[in-house]
Protein backbone atom coordinates (compact mmCIF):
# COMPACT_ATOMS: atom_id res chain seq x y z
CA UNK A 1 0.00 0.00 0.00
CA UNK A 2 2.96 2.26 0.20
CA UNK A 3 3.50 4.57 -2.78
CA UNK A 4 7.23 4.54 -3.97
CA UNK A 5 7.25 7.95 -3.79
CA UNK A 6 6.47 8.14 0.10
CA UNK A 7 9.06 5.56 0.42
CA UNK A 8 12.08 6.80 -1.79
CA UNK A 9 11.23 10.55 0.44
CA UNK A 10 11.38 8.42 3.90
CA UNK A 11 14.63 6.68 2.62
CA UNK A 12 16.08 10.34 1.51
CA UNK A 13 15.08 12.10 4.88
CA UNK A 14 16.91 8.54 7.01
CA UNK A 15 20.66 9.62 8.12
CA UNK A 16 23.25 7.04 8.29
CA UNK A 17 22.50 4.53 11.07
CA UNK A 18 19.26 5.31 10.95
CA UNK A 19 16.43 2.51 10.92
CA UNK A 20 13.35 2.77 9.05
CA UNK A 21 10.09 -0.15 9.79
CA UNK A 22 7.73 -0.53 7.32
CA UNK A 23 4.47 -2.95 7.84
CA UNK A 24 2.26 -3.60 4.94
CA UNK A 25 -0.01 -5.62 2.88
CA UNK A 26 1.60 -7.40 0.21
CA UNK A 27 1.28 -10.50 -2.58
CA UNK A 28 3.82 -12.24 -3.98
CA UNK A 29 4.71 -12.38 -7.66
CA UNK A 30 3.82 -15.09 -9.62
CA UNK A 31 7.61 -16.82 -8.97
CA UNK A 32 8.79 -15.25 -5.38
CA UNK A 33 12.10 -14.03 -4.65
CA UNK A 34 14.47 -16.56 -2.94
CA UNK A 35 13.98 -17.06 0.73
CA UNK A 36 10.31 -15.28 0.49
CA UNK A 37 7.07 -16.92 0.74
CA UNK A 38 5.19 -17.75 -2.33
CA UNK A 39 1.89 -16.69 -2.01
CA UNK A 40 -0.96 -18.84 -4.12
CA UNK A 41 -2.54 -18.13 -7.36
CA UNK A 42 -6.08 -17.44 -5.63
CA UNK A 43 -3.69 -15.11 -2.78
CA UNK A 44 -2.61 -13.60 -5.99
CA UNK A 45 -5.75 -12.79 -7.76
CA UNK A 46 -7.80 -12.07 -4.60
CA UNK A 47 -6.34 -9.43 -2.71
CA UNK A 48 -4.80 -6.43 -5.13
CA UNK A 49 -8.79 -6.91 -6.51
CA UNK A 50 -10.21 -6.57 -3.11
CA UNK A 51 -7.79 -3.81 -2.07
CA UNK A 52 -8.15 -2.39 -5.66
CA UNK A 53 -12.12 -1.54 -4.64
CA UNK A 54 -10.45 1.31 -1.93
CA UNK A 55 -8.00 2.83 -4.85
CA UNK A 56 -5.20 0.70 -3.13
CA UNK A 57 -2.65 -1.28 -5.02
CA UNK A 58 -0.59 -4.50 -3.72
CA UNK A 59 2.68 -3.97 -5.58
CA UNK A 60 5.51 -6.68 -4.84
CA UNK A 61 8.36 -4.25 -5.85
CA UNK A 62 7.59 -1.85 -3.05
CA UNK A 63 9.30 -4.97 -0.93
CA UNK A 64 12.25 -5.55 -3.38
CA UNK A 65 13.25 -1.82 -3.45
CA UNK A 66 13.33 -1.92 0.59
CA UNK A 67 15.41 -4.89 0.33
CA UNK A 68 17.25 -3.42 -2.53
CA UNK A 69 18.05 0.50 -0.28
CA UNK A 70 18.61 -1.10 2.92
CA UNK A 71 20.53 -4.32 2.63
CA UNK A 72 20.96 -4.48 6.40
CA UNK A 73 17.48 -5.79 7.26
CA UNK A 74 15.37 -7.96 8.96
CA UNK A 75 12.08 -9.07 7.17
CA UNK A 76 9.23 -11.44 8.42
CA UNK A 77 6.17 -12.29 6.69
CA UNK A 78 2.63 -12.87 8.29
CA UNK A 79 -1.29 -13.74 7.19
CA UNK A 80 -3.64 -11.77 9.74
CA UNK A 81 -7.60 -12.41 10.28
CA UNK A 82 -9.53 -9.45 7.54
CA UNK A 83 -12.70 -7.78 9.15
CA UNK A 84 -15.85 -8.28 7.43
CA UNK A 85 -13.78 -11.19 5.64
CA UNK A 86 -14.07 -14.49 8.09
CA UNK A 87 -11.74 -16.86 8.03
CA UNK A 88 -9.86 -15.48 5.05
CA UNK A 89 -6.37 -14.26 6.22
CA UNK A 90 -4.41 -11.31 4.40
CA UNK A 91 -0.63 -11.55 3.91
CA UNK A 92 1.61 -8.54 5.16
CA UNK A 93 5.81 -8.17 6.03
CA UNK A 94 7.26 -6.38 8.64
CA UNK A 95 10.10 -4.50 7.58
CA UNK A 96 13.07 -3.17 9.58
CA UNK A 97 16.38 -1.68 7.89
CA UNK A 98 19.19 0.39 8.80
CA UNK A 99 21.00 2.68 6.04
CA UNK A 100 24.37 2.03 6.01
Amino acid sequence: MIRRAALDNALGMLKPGGVLGVVDFYVSRQTAAEGLVQHKAWTRWFWPRWFAREGVRLDPDHLDHLRGCLSEHSLSEHRAPFPYLPFLQVPHYIFVGRKR
